[in-house]
């Protein structure tokens, strides 16, 4: 996952993701690996 950084402040996490699909760029879309969406325990 070298395209992950994860910071944590109190409750918050806080991650960038800094590889990302290129067609989507400006349209909003989030696409999330399931290894990361496991690693930072988050529900689907």
């Amino acid at each position: 996952m070298s395209g992950l950084n994860r910071k944590s402040e109190g409750d918050n996490i806080k991650v960038r993701v800094r590889d990302a699909y290129k067609r989507d760029a400006g349209r909003c879309r989030i696409r999330i690996d399931p290894d990361v969406i496991k690693e930072l325990n988050l529900k689907t």
